[in-house]
């Protein structure tokens, strides 16, 4: 049975609707991901997951490998 949960990180770095495209192309990799939204204008990305598949930090590390940093709010 699934445990669908929803985080939203604080994302420093996007600029444009091609930065939020990089880091949901990114996000989406990750399994257990379900959904993802970036906002450039918020720096933020909400993402929903599984629980039982992954975890905020490997979603963090998916988003710090590409050109943009999750940070601390």
């Amino acid at each position: 049975m699934a445990d669908i949960q929803e985080v939203t990180l604080k994302v420093k770095g996007m600029m444009c609707g091609g930065c939020e495209n990089t880091v949901q192309n990114a996000v989406m990799e990750v399994e257990g991901v379900q959904s993802v939204k970036a906002s450039h204008a918020d720096g933020t990305a909400t993402v929903v997951y599984d629980a039982e598949q992954t975890d905020p930090m490997f979603i963090t590390m998916a988003i710090n490998g590409t050109h943009y940093e999750v940070v601390e709010e």
